[in-house]
């Protein structure tokens, strides 16, 4: 399988020693594709709705999400109900539409996986930045992904372009929102897995911060490569006489602006896991 992807590398000219296209200025992969456990391509589907369809049915009896300072736990039929009932709220009262892109700023709190789920499964683009950015590198973020709203903690809204449309999370106004498709789930959309389901920023590390864009597509093969793993493990527990291990708890010190935390808590909550969360790193 390693002879025929440098092969098939070699022949798009990418370099099979390093996966660098000159062409193209892109680094590829020279790992074999594993497209088995995929949905087809042409399947409407966003990332947060193949995720929640990997759950099973009963929903799980463990909690999706905790929060570590408080030990607040949200269960996964809580989660999945604010989930849709944000959804439809976005929909309807805030007039949200595929492809509409909404910065987030907050820490890692109970209601961004939430809102980031919600906005995914309309197909809204969810867009998260640091909390700790200063007034000049949002109005740099926001020229760059154009978001039609924020959502924003309360310490950090006032940092943010005073002509961006902004709804102050754990407000009155965000409240009403979240409640206001309780009773009716936004209409089903029509998403591709190619359409832009996140756009996150760099570092800024050796330059300006870029908006970098990831599609549903990225993030259900994701999903999948987790779901693969998994099956495995299960597969050569019982071959071995043993019982699959148990879900996991994951406590993540990650912050859910950067991509690493932001996946993490998309596979944990594929895989019917449990995430911990913490606001900040504190040893």
């Amino acid at each position: 399988m390693a002879n025929t992807a440098a092969a098939a590398a070699t022949a798009e000219g990418i370099d099979p020693r390093s996966g660098y296209c000159a062409a193209t200025r892109t680094f590829h992969s020279l790992r074999s594709a594993s497209t088995g456990a995929l949905p087809p391509e042409s399947l409407p589907v966003t990332a947060a709705a193949y995720a929640f369809s990997l759950l099973a049915s009963p929903l799980p009896d463990r909690p999706a999400l905790v929060d570590a300072a408080t030990s607040i736990a949200v269960s996964y039929p809580s989660f999945l109900a604010a989930v849709r009932s944000l959804a439809g709220g976005l929909w309807s009262s805030l007039g949200l539409r595929p492809g509409d892109v909404a910065l987030v700023v907050a820490p890692s709190r109970l209601d961004v996986p939430v809102l980031h789920f919600a906005l995914m499964s309309i197909g809204a683009v969810v867009s998260p930045a640091n909390p700790a950015s200063t007034p000049e590198e949002y109005a740099h973020q926001v020229a760059l992904s154009r978001p039609v709203v924020a959502f924003a903690a309360p310490e950090v809204a006032a940092k943010l372009p005073g002509h961006l449309r902004c709804v102050v999370l754990g407000s009155d106004a965000y409240t009403r929102l979240a409640s206001a498709g309780a009773g009716s789930a936004p209409p089903p959309v029509a998403v591709k897995q190619s359409d832009t389901a996140a756009v996150l920023y760099s570092s800024g590390t050796t330059g300006r911060v870029k908006a970098v864009a990831i599609t549903h597509r990225n993030l259900i093969a994701l999903i999948c490569a987790h779901a693969e793993n998994r099956e495995r493990v299960a597969a050569e527990a019982t071959e071995a006489g043993e019982e699959p291990p148990p879900p996991a708890v994951t406590l993540l010190p990650l912050p859910l602006f950067h991509v690493f935390g932001f996946m993490m808590v998309l596979r944990s909550v594929s895989m019917g896991e449990t995430a911990v969360l913490m606001e900040r790193f504190d040893f």
